[in-house]
C-alpha cells in the first residue's frame, strides 16, 4: 500500500508594536538588559570609598550583600493548543460548475451544474505532551448533482483512516494515509479536506497576529490528476461567537494555482487554472478546539486537447461544523 503525504510549509509571523509603560515614565528594558543593569549597579555600590577606621578598634569586616538570583526565563505558553479528545465534523460544500461557451457556438448559453457534497470526518487527539498524535477517519461521503458535468468518482467503500502529528500541539505536520490512488476514487480529495480541519495556530491569538502556509495536493478533475498549490494567509480578528460559544475569529485568504495532464480515452489533455478564496474560521481557545467556519472560493479552469479548449468556472461555498 502506498503512503500519501500532504505537504505543508508553515511560516508564522507577527508584528508587535512597542507600548510604553504607564506610571513612572521610565523606559522598560528587555529582561536581559534589566539583569545586566542590576549587576552593574551592584558593582558600583561595592566600588565606593570605605569609611575611615577608628584608631582604637579595627573596622568590622564589611558585609557583602548576597546577589539576588535572577529568575529563570520561562517559555511563553501559546494562546491556543489542540486539546486531547474526540471530535466529529460535518463539511457541506455547495458548488456551481459552469461550462463557458464561446459566443460563436451554436448554443452560446452556458451550462451550469450544481453539486452538493456532504462529508463527515472524525478524529481523536492523544495526550502526548507537546507533539500530539492525531488518528482519524473520513466516515461518510455523499454527492448530489444535476448531472450536467459528470464527476467520474465512485463512492467511499469504507471509512478512510489517516494519522497526523501536531507540532507544539498547534501546528499540523505531514498527514499520512493509505488511499486508493485510482483517479475514480475520492480518497485524495477527502484526505485534503480532512487535513484542512487541522487549522495551524500561531503562538499568539492577539488581534492582528498574522501568518501564512502553503499546501500542495493532487486530486482528480474530470479523470485527470491535477496538482493544486494553495498559499493561505491568516489573520486574527478577535473575540466572536460561534454557535453560541465564545471563540476567536480568524480570516483566511487563499490563492490557488492548478496544473495537470492526462490521457483519458486516449486523448492528451492538459488542465490549468487559478482561483482564490476567503473565509472565517473559529477557534475555542479555552477548550482547545476548532469550531468550524465558512469559506467561499472561485476557480477558473481551462481544459484543452490541442484542438479544442473548454473553460469552466466553479463557485463554491463550504461550511464546517463541529458536531461534538
Amino acid at each position: 500500500m502506498s503512503v500519501s503525504h500532504f505537504d505543508q510549509r508553515t511560516r508564522m509571523r507577527r508584528a508587535v508594536g512597542a507600548t510604553p509603560a504607564a506610571g513612572d515614565g521610565c523606559p522598560r528594558l528587555p529582561p536581559t538588559r534589566l539583569v545586566a543593569s542590576a549587576l552593574a549597579a551592584a558593582l558600583a555600590v561595592g566600588c565606593g570609598r570605605p569609611p575611615a577606621r577608628e584608631p582604637s578598634a579595627p573596622a568590622p569586616a564589611p558585609r557583602v550583600p548576597s546577589a539576588a538570583r535572577p529568575a529563570e526565563p520561562t517559555a511563553r505558553r501559546a494562546d491556543f493548543q489542540y486539546a486531547p479528545g474526540a471530535y466529529r465534523y460535518q463539511v457541506v460544500s455547495r458548488a456551481s460548475v459552469e461550462l463557458l461557451r464561446d459566443s460563436t457556438a451554436p448554443r452560446p448559453t452556458s451550462l451550469v451544474d450544481t453539486v452538493i457534497t456532504t462529508v463527515q470526518i472524525s478524529y481523536e487527539i492523544a495526550n502526548d505532551g507537546v507533539g500530539r498524535r492525531v488518528a482519524g477517519s473520513v466516515d461518510s461521503f455523499t454527492v448530489q448533482s444535476t448531472g450536467l458535468v459528470p464527476t467520474g468518482q465512485r463512492g467511499l467503500a469504507a471509512p478512510l483512516a489517516f494519522t497526523a502529528t501536531l507540532g507544539d500541539g498547534r501546528v499540523p505536520a505531514v498527514l499520512e494515509a493509505h488511499p486508493d490512488t485510482a483517479c475514480a476514487a475520492p480518497d485524495a480529495a477527502l484526505l485534503a479536506l480532512a487535513r484542512d480541519l487541522l487549522v495551524p495556530a500561531p503562538q499568539s491569538l492577539a488581534p492582528g497576529s498574522a501568518w501564512s502556509d502553503t499546501v500542495t495536493s493532487t486530486v482528480c478533475r474530470a479523470s485527470i490528476p491535477v496538482t493544486t498549490r494553495a498559499v493561505r494567509s491568516y489573520r486574527v480578528v478577535g473575540p466572536a461567537l460561534r454557535d453560541g460559544m465564545v471563540a476567536v475569529q480568524l480570516t483566511r485568504g487563499t490563492e490557488l494555482t492548478m496544473t495537470g495532464a492526462g490521457t483519458p480515452r486516449g486523448d492528451s489533455v492538459t488542465v490549468s487554472g487559478t482561483g482564490r478564496g476567503s473565509g472565517a474560521l473559529f477557534l475555542d481557545a479555552t477548550g482547545g478546539r476548532y469550531l468550524g467556519g465558512e469559506e467561499e472560493t472561485v476557480v477558473e479552469l481551462t481544459v484543452s486537447n490541442g484542438t479544442q479548449t473548454r473553460r469552466f468556472v466553479q463557485r463554491a461555498r463550504q461550511e464546517t461544523r463541529l458536531l461534538r
